[in-house]
């Protein structure tokens, strides 16, 4: 009996020891993606934000956050906070996180929109974001960020803490409505989403020099409170509804009632345990400013190497890598398509067995990179879109029929991408029914993007069918009511059908969105000059040649409308200027019913012959 029971202990024994070995070795992450945006391409700088991720990325790595490999987390600031790199990164966290691991999104920056619709409800703005048309690109769609989160707790059983200190301006597209509206949609619930979110709907959330000697104030304080301020029964653990306690004390006060952090989840879970060290450290001395280590704008996420023993293999990744630095990611003709590029590299490694390490990340890298590329040209497109660089334009479409050459239906993206690439083949398309056909199947994948809607507008402009192009325009200033271009456009179909005053307000606006252009000046003069206004006209005609001096036909068009006044005087010195800016004018001028009175007066005959 003694035998047996010695016998069944060692059992036991063994068992404890390959249960605690077999626990390590699976033990569970925190993994994350931090991100923080100060310095944008299009729309207006912030202050702090790009501090603020950074000090919620140095809280993670250090024992009070518990010491997350750096590997782990995925560091994103400024020019590396693209939406791309997100997603990039977000897919990475897909394959990397596994059953009980600790997921942390760290959003800092700008929360905005244009218009609601069923299919979106609010955008953080990455770095290269357009100024308007968020649909576009360069944003992560709160609806997408949300497929994300959910399927990180469904299908990887992960818990994930979603913190977004978003909406800190109202002085975008959306304005203090747009902010509002995202809050509202990040504020909504989701399935099993712990969430912390600097404010209420209808607030900014402020940022300041006066907090940490430069700092938001919501991330301040919520960083101090999972340091272990907000440990109220000092139990050495922070619970969700303590650091929500902890947050209505403090950040209402120090904003005087303007910003009120929301908490959602359940709040009882402890979210944080205390490190003594720490929480010593921060009773005792003031914290310093937090200071951006020089030329760290990302880290975390290195793909793992150790297996790879080819050396060819490993050259061969190093130099892809340094193509996508250098933006040499394909080749756009005949004539580069022996060059090496990220692309061909890529390709060269695909079907290799020893680098399948691999291969998945540098797919993700490049078809980040790609779209980083494409997005610089869309924003130029989408604010000059009568005098963007053709060539540019079809090098742009490449880029985006390689990003969707190099995935399929599966990747979580697919439908976005596919939906650019068709968007972006109907820009370039010179065939009109060919050109119909990309807009309709888009319009089946998206029917509230602006871009389509506006594309649809041209394309029945371009047919003369102006009630058709109205109804398009319209739906485009409604869905993106800050893009100029649509106004613009808008305008020109209300004068083909003769609605005047309609065709007024959109200049207006084209004026306020784009106050030192000079067009939507000139198109206001010439509606005043069609409802015979002409001294009204004229002024319209004065603010366009201020903002342009060379504004050859709105010299021309002033002297038309001094002629109608029979301001022989004002005439003769529009007119004259028009003719030295361009003598075509001379011409055109005798032949202008406006100058009928005049064609055989000696001084202007003298002017044009």
């Amino acid at each position: 009996m003694k035998k047996l029971l010695a016998f069944l202990s060692l059992i036991v024994i063994i068992v404890i020891i390959f249960y605690n070995a077999n626990a390590q070795s699976t033990g569970t992450k925190i993994r994350g993606v931090v991100m923080g945006i100060s310095k944008y391409m299009n729309v207006p700088s912030l202050q702090y934000a790009d501090r603020d991720a950074m000090s919620f990325y140095q809280y993670l790595l250090s024992p009070a956050g518990g010491k997350a490999d750096t590997n782990n987390i995925r560091l994103l600031l400024n020019e590396k906070a693209t939406s791309y790199n997100f997603f990039e990164a977000m897919d990475n966290l897909l394959d990397a996180a596994k059953e009980g691991d600790v997921v942390y999104i760290y959003f800092a920056g700008h929360g905005d929109i244009e218009k609601k619709t069923e299919r979106q409800n609010g955008f953080l703005i990455g770095y290269n974001a357009p100024p308007n048309c968020y649909a576009a690109g360069g944003s992560i769609g709160v609806r997408y960020l949300q497929d994300y989160v959910e399927t990180l707790i469904s299908k990887n059983k992960s818990k994930v803490i979603l913190i977004i200190d978003a909406c800190r301006s109202g002085k975008l597209a959306g304005g203090r409505e747009g902010a509002e509206i995202t809050a509202l949609a990040l504020k909504q619930e989701w399935k099993g989403v712990t969430k912390i979110l600097s404010c209420q709907p209808g607030e900014h959330s402020l940022e300041g020099d006066n907090w940490g000697g430069g700092a938001g104030v919501f991330t301040y304080f919520m960083l101090k409170g999972l340091k272990g301020l907000a440990d109220k029964d000092n139990d050495n653990e922070v619970s969700l509804l303590e650091l929500s306690h902890f947050l209505d004390e403090n950040v209402p006060k120090e904003t005087e009632n303007k910003q009120l952090p929301e908490v959602v989840g359940d709040k009882r879970q402890d979210i944080a345990k205390v490190d003594k060290e720490t929480y010593h450290a921060l009773l005792n001395k003031p914290e310093g400013e937090t200071k951006l280590p020089e030329n760290i704008n990302s880290a975390g996420f290195e793909t793992d190497l150790s297996s790879i023993n080819d050396v060819s293999i490993l050259k061969a990744y190093e130099r892809f890598k340094d193509y996508i630095k250098t933006e040499n990611l394909i080749a756009y003709n005949d004539e580069e398509i022996k060059k090496e590029t990220a692309l061909s590299i890529y390709r060269s490694l695909e079907g290799n067995r020893e680098a399948n390490p691999i291969i998945i990340s540098m797919k993700r890298e490049l078809l980040s990179a790609l779209q980083n590329k494409s997005q610089i040209i869309f924003n130029d497109w989408l604010n000059n879109i009568y005098n963007t660089d053709s060539i540019a334009l079809i090098k742009t479409q490449k880029e985006i029929k390689t990003a969707i050459n190099i995935i399929d239906s599966s990747y979580y993206q697919y439908e976005q991408i596919r939906f650019k690439y068709l968007l972006w083949s109907s820009i370039i398309e010179t065939d009109t029914s060919s050109e119909r056909i990309l807009l309709e199947e888009c319009m089946r994948i998206n029917p509230n993007d602006p871009i389509v809607n506006y594309d649809l507008g041209v394309l029945y402009s371009s047919q003369n069918n102006n009630e058709e192009a109205y109804y398009y325009y319209d739906k485009t200033t409604e869905l993106s009511k800050n893009w100029s271009p649509a106004w613009h456009n808008k305008g020109i179909a209300l004068i083909s059908l003769k609605r005047y005053e309609e065709a007024i307000k959109c200049f207006d606006k084209v004026i306020e969105i784009r106050p030192e252009g000079y067009y939507g000046w000139y198109l206001k003069g010439n509606i005043y000059s069609l409802k015979k206004n002409y001294e009204e006209s004229i002024q319209c005609y004065d603010k366009a040649i201020e903002r342009y001096p060379k504004f050859v036909r709105a010299w021309y068009n002033k002297a038309c409308a001094f002629s109608l006044l029979e301001n022989k005087e004002e005439m003769l010195k529009s007119l004259k200027k028009s003719i030295e800016l361009n003598s075509k004018n001379k011409q055109e001028a005798k032949k202008d019913n406006d100058f009928k009175e005049y064609w055989d007066d000696p001084d202007f005959k003298k002017l044009v012959e």
